[in-house]
């Protein structure tokens, strides 16, 4: 068996530490079983796993479970929620016009764009419902080309979330055991009636509703980047007054580096 790794190749290690060390972990563990005499590469490759990579070497190559690695709670919680939640909540997407796969569905009706996404959290034990709503003749939020087929719910222009009732952890936290994740994509499902489809009723009807939100936001003198949206659909619209009006309540409020906001807005007025 190999010497302990060199205090030089130490420090070049960990400059190399893994974003996630359980992927890492994972793969060695299918490669040990693969072949039983990989036991130098484990060494030069221990320290990037920290005290895992030890574990792993301390039992010699034998079938090391997830449990053994210290992964397992969270990453076998996290799979069995998700699992679950896909499998009953994708369904009633999909019935209502929903397309795609994990963890992003969309529903296209031109010019209308609906997204779902499930967000998982850093700290991998909860994730986010997110909620976007998307014209096709607007740039996403990030001033992007819009493509329908790719968008992300945080290019949307409008956006909301399906949040857990009040008192509960920030997000939807990973479960423990069937009946506990059961009832929590119960729940989960629930919210989606209340919350979920009520959104996307809010930004489902052209122009009719989207008449209405410009009208109503002239009389309210949106935020400089909301009135930017909000003038932009209204020049599509040919509402070319209401435009101007969101335009120059909108100017006075930007700051001295928001030079491209500026522009922006100016250039609505600007467009024939």
């Amino acid at each position: 068996m190999a010497g302990p790794v060199s205090r030089t190749a130490h420090e070049r290690s960990r400059h190399r530490r893994p974003t996630d060390t359980r992927v890492l972990a994972q793969s060695l563990v299918k490669l040990t079983r693969k072949n039983r005499r990989l036991t130098k590469r484990l060494h030069r490759t221990w320290p990037l796993l920290g005290r895992r990579g030890a574990i792993l070497l301390r039992v010699r190559l034998t079938p090391v479970s997830r449990e053994t690695l210290g992964v397992g709670r969270s990453f076998m919680a996290d799979n069995a929620f998700l699992k679950t939640l896909q499998q009953r909540m994708f369904p009633i997407l999909r019935d209502e016009g929903f397309k795609g796969s994990s963890p992003t569905l969309r529903r296209y009706r031109p010019p209308i764009l609906h997204v779902f996404n499930i967000q998982k959290s850093t700290s991998g034990d909860h994730c986010y419902l997110n909620l976007g709503a998307h014209l096709d003749f607007l740039p996403t939020a990030g001033e992007g080309r819009c493509d329908p087929a790719t968008i992300k719910e945080s290019e949307c222009v409008f956006r909301d979330r399906m949040e857990p009732p009040p008192g509960r952890a920030f997000g939807w936290v990973y479960q423990d055991g069937a009946d506990a994740i059961d009832e929590s994509v119960s729940f989960i499902i629930s919210e989606w009636a209340r919350v979920g489809r009520r959104f996307f009723a809010r930004y489902s009807e052209f122009p009719d509703q989207f008449v209405a939100l410009v009208r109503s936001a002239v009389e309210m003198t949106p935020y400089p980047m909301e009135a930017l949206v909000l003038a932009r659909i209204a020049a599509h619209l040919r509402l070319h007054a209401e435009a101007r009006s969101l335009v120059e309540a909108a100017l006075p409020s930007v700051s001295a580096a928001g030079t491209g906001l500026k522009r922006n807005l100016e250039r609505v007025v600007e467009s024939p």
